[in-house]
């Protein structure tokens, strides 16, 4: 019995058992939290506020994220141990955040900046923290080639549900009169205004080119069979219907951008391999944008124009806001103050000289005057790490149909990029960008680094700790998100 209690004594306090049936439910948890954000943050729009689209996305983006992270690190404790993947992509994407915020903090508006408004909420850096979870949840959990066609899917699943909403409102079926007000006009649609709108789905459409090329080559990525293959192209000729529709030329750019891209990959890697029939598509979809950005489309609707800012317009004002505050800018989404302040005089002679423009018409020359030399650079500093990552990856990458995973994240993000230089981003653009950086950041980090927390009682504790605290400040922080909204 002596012998037995010494055993009972000895045993270490710290061989602590995992929870398997908890651990599962947690990434269940965790799956379920991506893959409603994913889905819902480009179709969600909702009656009860005076912005009706992108506040209800802000709102939906933290609380979604606010449970995933909570639950990642549930997770982590019922298996005892926290692993983390790791890349210089992680690094730069923390450092950009962190920079933002700093920047944040000496803006001219404090509160905008941090919390946003209306049109502003993509700039704020409560949004920009949603992304941020997005961010890490998807590189730590998306690892698997199923679980990131899933996510892939989704998002063609929700595009391509826009796109069919926005269609039948534009030709005259009210799909969107519950929301009341003037929510009856053919332009309303749940990304924002028109342009915005095909902005957005140009994206999409690069993505399903990009897969239905994929499944002409001997590595085809679409799942399902030929049900995945319908489904893609239905999403691609939804996509082109609306872009044909809106005939925007900063998305027949886009498109150009993109498709070249495409077949100039494809045409690289398949030429020695007999399998250049893949290029059909992309070229096709290159012709096609080359065409209409050249000849006006023969759909007409009332459906109306995007006035802003010129480019010169846009990038004097940022010049002049940048000569006087630097290194921080003015401060996220505060150009409506630097439009006030250094606009041509020429404007008041002009029918527009009572708008205040919120934004220019160039999304980088606008965070050039809002976010100043220090935030402008890091965000350089992740674009350029993220390509250059991509093109790594695309060159070095010998399994065809993993390349093929890389070409379509790459594609559609340098896509986003590329628009950002000729267009203004809303939240839902913002969220394209973050969710395709997020897919190549996933296939890139293949290392991890792994902390077993049952080596010491230590080790343990500070978990635990962290849970409680990170769990009483997402309470918190959805209390402080609930009442700002109400």
């Amino acid at each position: 019995m002596d012998k037995n209690l010494g055993a009972i004594v000895q045993t270490d306090p710290t061989d602590e058992k995992k929870y398997p049936k908890l651990s599962s439910f947690f990434d269940k948890v965790i799956q379920g939290v991506l893959l409603g954000t994913v889905f819902l943050v480009p179709i969600l729009v909702l009656p009860w506020a005076t912005d009706k689209i992108e506040l209800q996305k802000q709102t939906i983006l933290v609380l979604l994220m606010s449970v995933g992270i909570v639950a990642w690190i549930g997770k982590a404790m019922a298996e005892r141990k926290v692993t983390i993947t790791r890349s210089w992509l992680h690094l730069v994407a923390v450092g950009f955040v962190i920079g933002y915020a700093v920047v944040s903090w000496f803006s001219v508006d404090r509160f905008l900046s941090f919390a946003g408004h209306v049109g502003q909420y993509q700039w704020a850096v409560v949004t920009l923290f949603g992304f941020i979870l997005l961010y890490f949840l998807m590189t730590q959990t998306v690892r698997e080639e199923e679980s990131w066609t899933k996510m892939l899917f989704v998002f063609l699943l929700s595009s391509g549900v826009v796109a069919f909403l926005s269609l039948l409102q534009l030709f005259g079926l009210p799909i969107f009169s519950w929301l009341g007000d003037i929510k009856n006009a053919i332009t309303f649609n749940t990304i924002g205004n028109i342009n915005s709108l095909a902005v957005f789905l140009a994206i999409a459409l690069l993505i399903s080119t990009s897969l239905l090329a994929s499944n002409r080559s001997s590595s085809p990525i679409i799942p399902f069979g030929r049900v995945g293959v319908v489904f893609v192209s239905i999403v691609l000729a939804l996509t082109l219907a609306v872009a044909v529709i809106v005939d925007f030329w900063v998305v027949w750019a886009m498109l150009l951008f993109g498709s070249f891209l495409l077949v100039l990959l494809s045409s690289l890697r398949f030429r020695h391999k007999g399998q250049l029939r893949r290029l059909l598509f992309p070229a096709g979809l290159f012709v096609l944008s080359l065409l209409f950005l050249f000849i006006k489309t023969p759909i007409h609707l009332e459906i109306g124009s995007e006035v802003s800012p010129s480019f010169n317009a846009t990038w004097s004002i940022a010049r002049d806001a940048l000569q006087e505050r630097p290194l921080t800018g003015s401060g996220p989404g505060t150009w409506m103050h630097d439009y006030a302040k250094f606009r041509s005089v020429a404007v008041n002679m002009s029918p527009y000289w009572t708008v205040r423009f919120e934004r220019g018409v160039s999304g980088f020359f606008t965070f050039v005057a809002s976010i100043g030399l220090i935030g402008t650079s890091l965000w350089l500093i992740l674009v350029i790490s993220g390509l250059s990552k991509s093109i790594i990856h695309l060159v070095t990458e010998s399994s065809d149909k993993r390349w093929l995973m890389y070409q379509v994240s790459s594609v559609g993000w340098a896509t986003s990029v590329f628009a950002f230089f000729i267009y203004n981003y809303n939240v839902t653009h913002q969220f394209a960008f973050w969710f395709l950086f997020a897919m190549i950041a996933s296939l890139v980090a293949r290392s991890q680094l792994t902390w077993d927390t049952r080596k010491s009682v230590v080790h343990s504790s500070i978990l635990s700790i962290t849970f409680l605290l990170l769990t009483a400040g997402v309470v918190s922080g959805v209390w402080l998100l609930s009442q700002r909204y109400v």
